[in-house]
Order: structure tokens, then C-alpha cells, then sequence
């Protein structure tokens, strides 16, 4: 390929956090001389991806969102396609919903036309089940963050993994930044729980909040680092009042510096209903902590060993018991920084750091354009 192979990534929201980090942490390292990446995202976009975009030489494409008219969408999105001269168009969902934007691309000309799965299951599950056999039959090559993700979005057809990865020194466990932030954020001696995760039910953020009631009870002087928003935060807000907890509870929005909270945090805490992969797990386990998950969080996020399994219908005093036991861990910081150095390392044998993830990115569009052109 003597030319840049022209790919276009397809988002519906290019915020901070979820399958928009994983679109930015492609682009900014795939080889640049033989791929020029762009993004076409609705008007839902953080500032800092843009700049960071841009400085990879990519560009934001902003259309209306889907939801609006999805004509207008798809209209849109095909001129953007053929006026772009894009031969790979790479769409990220969890669902056969993203219909709309394999039909853009066929119409814009693009003979690639990637659908990636990101989770294990959607909000209309029956519609999506319903189009399946027309969603099969516009993409041209499957990928998924798992096995259960590809199981669930491709229902027997062939995928391929790609595994979420993480620039893994980067998240490795920093004394320095834990003293900072902690004295940013008013801390002393306080155990603090860590939880990233856009405030909605899949993350299930109340089930820590009354995890938290039961915790306090034998450590009074422990609180929760909630990190993202979300449509669900003000009632998870309203709960840790009504229940006495806000003095517990810290709601820090979002960040482009998730890697310094975590140094901050003592464990991690990840009470979710489903998970495609869980890659905020990948990070607390590089930063050395242990991680408390349910046991719907896939057994493929478990690299290093870290993560303690617990049912969602086991009760709230057996998540806060294994949550208080296992936090001891956080407050030693030499064991901590060892704990760090080793996870990283196990991080880095297993395939999950985003250069090796890139390369295997890059082998795969190149196999993607042999097989189409």
C-alpha cells in the first residue's frame, strides 16, 4: 500500500470515557503512514478528544444525531464516506442497531465495512434480534472487545477478537499522584473505593451506594470516588443523601486523568449488571489494585489474577465483608507499587497493551483490504 489507507471510525458520541476511548487510544497509535484514521460522531463530543484528534492529523466529522432523522443521518453520513474516499469504514456499537451506518457506508462506496461489537447485550434486545438478518448482510468483517461480545452481536457468524488495551505504563501505581489528589480531594487516612463508569443501569452504581451503607458500619472513615456522569447521577445523588451517605460519597465528574485518580483510590469496585469487557479493569489492575466485580463482568478481564468474582444476588453485607478484607492491600504502598510492577508486566505478556492491540489492528484492515479489493 503505497498510499494512506483512508479509514473511518463511526461513533455515535465522542465523549471521554466508554468505546470513544477505545476509537482515540487507535488512533492515536496506529501507524500513521499507512493509515489516516478520522471520526464521525453525533454532537454529543468532549473538546479534549477533538484536540487530541486533531493532533494526529485526524478529523472530526459532526452530524446530527441519528435519532433525529435517521435519513438525514444516513444521507449524511454516505456523502461523508464517498466525498472522503473512504475504503475501510470501522462502525462500534453493541447491537444490529448500527444498521443505519453500514448502509451509509455501502452507499458511500466504502467495500469494508467493519461492525464491532463492544458489549454482550442492548436496550432492545427483541429489535435487535429482529434485524439481524439484515444487519448480517451489510457489514463485511466482524470484530469484538470478547468472546461473549462477538457471541452476542454476531450469533454464530465468524468475528474476530480484538482485545480493549491500555497503555499500561501509564496507569502504573504513582505515590506521588496519590498524595496529590488524595490532598485535593480532602483525604487523610480515608479508605477510598474507586468506580469508573457512566452513571446508567448497565454500570448499576446504586447497588455500590448501598454497598457503602453496610461498609461504613465496621470503617466509618471510608468513601466512594464515583468518576463520569450520566443520566442516572442525580438519583444516585438523591439515594446517598436520603440514605446519610453524602459526606461518603464523591462525585467527580468526568476526567482525562483517570490513571492519577486510580493511584488515589485503595480498590475498585465494579458492580455491574452486564459488561462487553470491563477495560477500566485492565487499568485498576495496572495501577495495582484489587478489584471487586460481579460475577456478570467477563472472566477475560481477569489478567492478573486481581479481580474478585461476586454474584449480584449475593446480599450487601457479603460484597462490603470482601470489599473491607480486601482493601488492606491499598494502604501499604510498597506492596502496592509491587502489586503495580507485576500486574503491568501480566498486562503486557497477555496482549492487552495498546501497541500490541494496534498491530493486530493494523494486520487486520490490511487482510480486510486483500480479501475486498
Amino acid at each position: 500500500m503505497s498510499q494512506r489507507v483512508r479509514v473511518l471510525m463511526v461513533v455515535k458520541g465522542f465523549e471521554i470515557q466508554g468505546i470513544s476511548k477505545v476509537v482515540l487510544d487507535y488512533v492515536e497509535h496506529i501507524d500513521r503512514q499507512k493509515f489516516q484514521v478520522d471520526v464521525v460522531s453525533g454532537d454529543n463530543f468532549a473538546k479534549s478528544n477533538v484536540i487530541q484528534l486533531k493532533a494526529t492529523g485526524g478529523k472530526l466529522w459532526c452530524i446530527p444525531d441519528r435519532d433525529k432523522n435517521i435519513f438525514v443521518y444516513i444521507l449524511k453520513l454516505a456523502r461523508i464516506v464517498k466525498s472522503g474516499s473512504y475504503k475501510i469504514v470501522h462502525a462500534h456499537g453493541n447491537s444490529a442497531m448500527i444498521i443505519p451506518e453500514l448502509i451509509a457506508a455501502e452507499l458511500g462506496g466504502a467495500k469494508v465495512r467493519i461492525a464491532h461489537s463492544h458489549n454482550v447485550t442492548c436496550n432492545h434486545p427483541l429489535l435487535h434480534k429482529a434485524l439481524h438478518p439484515i444487519f448480517s448482510a451489510l457489514y463485511t468483517h466482524a470484530l469484538a472487545c470478547s468472546e461473549e461480545a462477538g457471541l452476542w452481536m454476531f450469533k454464530g457468524k465468524k468475528f474476530t477478537v480484538i482485545k480493549n488495551g491500555i497503555e499500561t505504563l501509564k496507569y502504573a501505581f504513582d505515590l506521588n499522584e496519590r498524595i496529590r489528589v488524595r490532598h485535593e480531594l480532602g483525604l487523610t487516612d480515608e479508605i477510598l473505593i474507586g468506580h469508573v463508569g457512566n452513571f446508567n443501569y448497565q454500570k448499576n452504581q446504586e447497588r455500590l451506594v448501598n454497598i457503602l451503607k453496610n461498609i461504613i458500619v465496621r470503617k466509618p472513615r471510608t468513601k466512594v470516588l464515583f468518576v463520569g456522569t450520566g443520566e442516572e447521577q442525580r438519583r444516585i445523588a438523591t439515594l446517598a443523601r436520603d440514605l446519610g451517605l453524602s459526606e461518603h460519597c464523591i462525585f467527580y465528574g468526568v476526567s482525562g486523568q483517570i490513571e492519577k485518580l486510580m493511584s488515589a483510590m485503595d480498590i475498585f469496585v465494579f458492580p455491574s449488571h452486564y459488561e462487553g469487557f470491563g477495560i477500566v479493569l485492565i487499568e485498576a489492575q495496572a495501577s495495582g489494585m484489587i478489584c471487586i466485580a460481579s460475577t456478570n463482568v467477563p472472566e477475560e478481564a481477569n489478567i492478573t489474577g486481581a479481580i474478585k468474582y461476586i454474584p449480584l444476588d449475593a446480599d450487601d453485607g457479603k460484597w462490603s465483608n470482601i470489599i473491607v478484607e480486601s482493601c488492606q492491600y491499598g494502604t501499604i504502598y510498597k506492596e502496592r507499587k509491587r502489586m503495580s510492577v507485576q500486574q503491568c508486566d501480566l498486562i503486557r505478556q497477555s496482549g492487552y497493551d495498546i501497541s500490541d492491540v494496534v498491530n493486530k489492528l493494523e494486520v487486520f484492515y490490511s487482510h480486510c483490504l486483500k480479501t475486498k479489493i
